[in-house]
């Protein structure tokens, strides 16, 4: 099968999507507006790879209609099997002004939940979600808003973008008392709560460490706000973490925290989390509460609660039996329904199926 991506190369979702079906035999085009990430320079140099570049303000008006051009030309050249743009933002836009069939679409999250705030970005999003043949996604709660576009419910699939459970899985390299969260430095994932939290369990622990990865442009705010907390000396903003890295720093934590105030289904942090064998403490958003219930698998709490963040982080640390049950139980979950094999096995059987169908 040939398949071309729109896809951003600058995102390890992307990647490790593409990475298997280039590894199952499959001739892929990869077409991508952003850098690559370092995950992604093996797949470069093994798939056909395009990296159009777009300006932004006035200038992109101009260089959109020459990238739709190009790959025009490459479609007409390669004569695909089919096209998929993941995420309802520009590599959906782009998809949709291609007019080509079958065309399969990712959508990501913030690019139904919170991008259509206007009457133009929602008659954009509707266009984008129309073009579509086939939607997959990870949420419920996704699945609720692409459904208010007008979306048959027969054309949305449910894809977790999954879990390398081999690769992220329990080691005995835990470290006491250290609290990790992984989400990015922006005020979505609102990581000022986990910092204020921060105080309450030192005076309770204050062995306490706090693992704070991820980048954002609230870093030098969120670092402040540490120093004046008095937590600096127990908080570690350890910045953006690369992939094959992550599973050790998991393995490394006793608790993982999510404080994030959106988030399509279960993110992929979280997942991982608890593939290798953590606890966690989520908030009360998305498909959360489907995934893990309080005190089983961890608990999950309302956004901006500092105060109950804090005594859910002392209870995990305080209790160990519990802490080991919950992260066990967790990765029982991930195993059992969150698996990226077998997502990406059903993928290939929805490209199949949309390929008879078109027959």
């Amino acid at each position: 099968m040939r398949i071309i991506f729109l896809a951003g190369a600058d995102s390890i979702h992307s990647v490790r999507w593409i990475r298997y079906f280039l590894e199952t035999g499959n001739k892929i085009t990869w077409i991508t507006f952003g850098p690559p990430l370092p995950e992604a320079r093996d797949l470069i140099a093994r798939c056909d790879f395009h990296h159009l570049r777009l300006s932004k303000g006035i200038f992109f008006l101009v260089e959109l209609p020459v990238a739709i051009f190009k790959i025009r030309t490459l479609i007409k050249r390669l004569e695909p099997d089919l096209l998929h743009a993941h995420s309802a933002g520009l590599y959906g836009l782009v998809g949709a002004l291609l007019h080509f069939h079958p065309y399969v679409l990712s959508v990501w999250g913030s690019d139904v939940l919170i991008f259509p705030s206007t009457n133009l970005k929602k008659k954009i999003t509707t266009f984008i979600l129309k073009k579509a043949d086939l939607i997959t996604l990870d949420g419920y709660n996704t699945r609720a808003v692409v459904v208010k576009f007008g979306i048959a419910n027969e054309k949305v699939k449910f894809i977790q973008f999954g879990v390398d459970a081999e690769k992220f899985a329990p080691k005995n390299i835990r470290q006491p008392n250290t609290v990790i969260s992984l989400r990015s430095l922006e005020p979505l994932y609102d990581i000022e709560t986990l910092i204020r939290a921060a105080p309450n369990v030192i005076s309770k622990i204050p062995q306490t460490k706090f693992l704070i990865a991820g980048d954002g442009y609230l870093k030098d705010q969120l670092v402040k706000l540490t120093e004046d907390l008095g937590a600096s000396g127990y908080t570690q903003f350890v910045g953006r973490i690369s992939h094959d890295k992550l599973p050790e720093f998991y393995n490394r934590a006793s608790v993982y925290v999510s404080t994030s105030l959106s988030d399509s289904g279960l993110s992929m942090s979280t997942a991982e989390a608890m593939a290798c064998g953590l606890p966690v403490i989520i908030t009360d958003i998305s498909d959360n509460i489907h995934w893990v219930e309080n005190y089983q698998g961890g608990f999950v709490i309302p956004i901006k609660n500092p105060k109950l963040l804090a005594e859910k982080i002392i209870y995990l640390l305080e209790h160990e039996t519990e802490r080991k049950s919950f992260g066990a139980m967790n990765r029982r979950v991930v195993e059992e329904r969150n698996s990226y094999l077998g997502e990406m096995a059903k993928v290939q059987t929805l490209y199949n199926n949309l390929l008879a169908a078109k027959k």
